[in-house]
Protein backbone atom coordinates (compact mmCIF):
# COMPACT_ATOMS: atom_id res chain seq x y z
CA UNK A 1 0.00 0.00 0.00
CA UNK A 2 1.30 3.67 -0.84
CA UNK A 3 1.79 6.16 1.40
CA UNK A 4 0.89 9.80 0.27
CA UNK A 5 3.15 11.67 -1.81
CA UNK A 6 3.26 14.31 0.64
CA UNK A 7 3.82 12.39 3.17
CA UNK A 8 7.67 11.68 1.60
CA UNK A 9 10.45 13.37 3.16
CA UNK A 10 13.35 14.63 1.67
CA UNK A 11 14.72 11.33 0.86
CA UNK A 12 12.03 8.83 0.70
CA UNK A 13 13.87 6.72 3.88
CA UNK A 14 10.60 6.82 6.12
CA UNK A 15 8.48 4.93 2.74
CA UNK A 16 7.72 1.15 4.23
CA UNK A 17 9.79 -1.54 2.56
CA UNK A 18 9.01 -4.08 0.73
CA UNK A 19 10.81 -7.08 0.03
CA UNK A 20 11.28 -8.56 -3.40
CA UNK A 21 12.83 -12.24 -3.72
CA UNK A 22 12.70 -11.85 -7.28
CA UNK A 23 12.87 -8.69 -9.19
CA UNK A 24 10.48 -9.76 -11.76
CA UNK A 25 7.78 -10.12 -8.85
CA UNK A 26 7.28 -6.52 -8.59
CA UNK A 27 3.24 -6.09 -7.99
CA UNK A 28 3.15 -1.77 -8.81
CA UNK A 29 0.60 -0.21 -7.17
CA UNK A 30 -2.06 1.35 -9.52
CA UNK A 31 -2.77 4.24 -7.25
CA UNK A 32 -1.16 7.67 -6.47
CA UNK A 33 1.31 7.54 -3.90
CA UNK A 34 4.67 6.14 -2.64
CA UNK A 35 6.23 2.53 -2.92
CA UNK A 36 9.87 0.89 -1.99
CA UNK A 37 10.80 -2.41 -2.42
CA UNK A 38 14.31 -3.86 -1.44
CA UNK A 39 15.60 -6.91 -3.54
CA UNK A 40 18.41 -8.81 -1.17
CA UNK A 41 21.12 -10.33 -2.60
CA UNK A 42 23.13 -13.51 -1.96
CA UNK A 43 26.80 -11.45 -0.25
CA UNK A 44 24.47 -9.05 1.82
CA UNK A 45 23.90 -6.32 -0.77
CA UNK A 46 20.49 -4.94 -1.66
CA UNK A 47 19.50 -3.31 -4.68
CA UNK A 48 16.52 -0.38 -2.87
CA UNK A 49 13.73 1.07 -4.49
CA UNK A 50 11.55 4.05 -4.33
CA UNK A 51 8.67 4.77 -6.60
CA UNK A 52 6.66 8.02 -6.85
CA UNK A 53 3.50 7.22 -8.31
CA UNK A 54 2.00 9.90 -10.10
CA UNK A 55 -0.48 8.01 -12.45
CA UNK A 56 1.37 9.68 -15.66
CA UNK A 57 2.68 8.35 -19.15
CA UNK A 58 6.35 8.99 -18.45
CA UNK A 59 8.69 7.60 -16.04
CA UNK A 60 11.69 9.64 -14.78
CA UNK A 61 14.23 7.19 -13.26
CA UNK A 62 16.77 9.01 -11.11
CA UNK A 63 20.34 6.94 -10.39
CA UNK A 64 22.20 9.10 -7.77
CA UNK A 65 26.10 9.93 -7.88
CA UNK A 66 29.02 9.76 -5.32
CA UNK A 67 28.19 10.36 -1.70
CA UNK A 68 30.62 11.15 0.71
CA UNK A 69 29.19 8.95 3.35
CA UNK A 70 29.97 10.60 6.46
CA UNK A 71 26.98 12.86 5.18
CA UNK A 72 24.75 10.49 3.43
CA UNK A 73 23.24 7.34 5.02
CA UNK A 74 22.28 4.29 2.14
CA UNK A 75 19.83 3.48 0.09
CA UNK A 76 20.60 6.94 -1.03
CA UNK A 77 17.17 8.00 -3.26
CA UNK A 78 18.34 11.21 -5.10
CA UNK A 79 16.29 13.96 -5.88
CA UNK A 80 12.96 12.79 -4.15
CA UNK A 81 12.10 16.48 -3.08
CA UNK A 82 12.60 17.80 -6.61
CA UNK A 83 10.79 14.73 -8.73
CA UNK A 84 8.21 14.50 -6.56
CA UNK A 85 7.08 18.02 -7.03
CA UNK A 86 6.42 17.50 -10.84
CA UNK A 87 3.02 15.58 -12.55
CA UNK A 88 5.68 12.60 -13.54
CA UNK A 89 6.56 9.11 -11.74
CA UNK A 90 9.29 8.51 -10.59
CA UNK A 91 11.43 5.42 -9.73
CA UNK A 92 14.49 5.89 -7.70
CA UNK A 93 17.65 3.52 -7.79
CA UNK A 94 20.32 3.19 -5.24
CA UNK A 95 23.56 1.59 -6.01
CA UNK A 96 23.46 -1.90 -4.33
CA UNK A 97 27.22 -1.79 -4.23
CA UNK A 98 27.58 0.66 -1.47
CA UNK A 99 26.54 -2.08 0.77
CA UNK A 100 29.82 -3.98 0.59
CA UNK A 101 31.38 -1.52 2.05
CA UNK A 102 31.24 1.07 4.38
CA UNK A 103 33.71 3.52 3.23
CA UNK A 104 32.89 3.41 -0.72
CA UNK A 105 31.46 6.24 -2.32
CA UNK A 106 30.91 5.05 -5.79
CA UNK A 107 30.28 2.03 -7.94
CA UNK A 108 28.67 3.50 -11.26
CA UNK A 109 26.26 1.09 -10.97
CA UNK A 110 28.07 -1.68 -12.49
CA UNK A 111 28.34 -4.19 -9.73
CA UNK A 112 30.62 -6.36 -8.22
CA UNK A 113 33.11 -9.43 -8.63
CA UNK A 114 30.28 -12.21 -7.39
CA UNK A 115 27.39 -9.67 -8.08
CA UNK A 116 25.19 -9.74 -10.70
CA UNK A 117 25.87 -7.32 -13.93
CA UNK A 118 23.85 -4.44 -12.35
CA UNK A 119 22.69 -2.64 -16.04
CA UNK A 120 21.27 -5.97 -17.20
CA UNK A 121 19.26 -6.96 -14.74
CA UNK A 122 17.94 -3.27 -14.05
CA UNK A 123 17.12 -2.47 -17.45
CA UNK A 124 14.14 -5.43 -17.18
CA UNK A 125 13.18 -4.13 -14.25
CA UNK A 126 12.40 -0.64 -14.89
CA UNK A 127 10.50 -2.13 -18.01
CA UNK A 128 8.75 -3.94 -16.13
CA UNK A 129 7.78 -1.25 -13.96
CA UNK A 130 6.80 1.16 -16.82
CA UNK A 131 4.93 -1.82 -18.38
CA UNK A 132 2.81 -1.68 -14.81
CA UNK A 133 2.08 1.78 -15.17
CA UNK A 134 1.22 2.33 -18.49
CA UNK A 135 4.03 4.77 -19.23
CA UNK A 136 4.63 5.69 -22.81
CA UNK A 137 7.94 7.31 -22.10
CA UNK A 138 10.97 6.37 -19.79
CA UNK A 139 13.78 8.72 -19.22
CA UNK A 140 17.00 7.30 -17.45
CA UNK A 141 18.54 9.99 -15.49
CA UNK A 142 21.49 10.52 -13.18
CA UNK A 143 24.96 12.64 -12.41
CA UNK A 144 28.48 11.78 -11.72
CA UNK A 145 28.14 7.76 -11.87
CA UNK A 146 24.68 7.90 -11.76
CA UNK A 147 25.20 9.66 -15.12
CA UNK A 148 27.15 7.02 -16.43
CA UNK A 149 24.43 4.19 -15.02
CA UNK A 150 21.66 6.56 -16.99
CA UNK A 151 23.46 6.16 -20.59
CA UNK A 152 24.09 2.77 -19.78
CA UNK A 153 21.00 1.37 -19.16
CA UNK A 154 19.31 4.03 -21.59
CA UNK A 155 20.97 1.61 -24.07
CA UNK A 156 19.17 -1.49 -22.70
CA UNK A 157 15.44 -0.01 -23.06
CA UNK A 158 14.71 0.79 -26.62
CA UNK A 159 12.76 4.32 -26.89
CA UNK A 160 13.97 5.64 -23.53
CA UNK A 161 15.76 8.88 -23.41
CA UNK A 162 19.23 9.10 -20.86
CA UNK A 163 19.43 12.74 -19.51
CA UNK A 164 22.83 12.80 -17.84
CA UNK A 165 24.43 15.33 -15.54
CA UNK A 166 28.43 15.54 -15.66
CA UNK A 167 28.39 11.96 -16.38
CA UNK A 168 31.22 10.31 -15.00
CA UNK A 169 32.46 7.88 -17.80
CA UNK A 170 35.67 7.35 -17.54
CA UNK A 171 36.07 5.50 -14.30
CA UNK A 172 39.98 5.80 -14.22
CA UNK A 173 39.76 9.54 -15.13
CA UNK A 174 37.58 10.27 -11.96
CA UNK A 175 39.23 12.60 -8.99
CA UNK A 176 37.29 13.47 -6.00
CA UNK A 177 38.30 16.82 -5.87
CA UNK A 178 39.28 16.92 -9.80
CA UNK A 179 43.45 16.84 -9.01
CA UNK A 180 44.61 14.15 -10.70
CA UNK A 181 46.44 13.35 -8.05
CA UNK A 182 43.26 12.37 -5.60
CA UNK A 183 41.29 8.99 -6.67
CA UNK A 184 40.39 7.67 -3.56
CA UNK A 185 36.85 6.49 -4.97
CA UNK A 186 38.35 4.72 -7.59
CA UNK A 187 41.09 3.05 -5.58
CA UNK A 188 38.16 1.74 -3.36
CA UNK A 189 35.94 0.42 -6.57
Amino acid sequence: MPIQISSIGRGGSEVPVNELQNLDDIDVPNETGASRWRHPFKDGTFIDTLLINQESDVLVVSFHGALNRKTYEIPRFERVATLAQTPYSSLFISDPALWLDETLQLAWYTGWGSGPKLDSILAPFINEVAKQLGVKTIILSGSSGGGFASLQVSSLIPGSYALAFNPQTHVHGYHDSGKPTDNGAVRKY
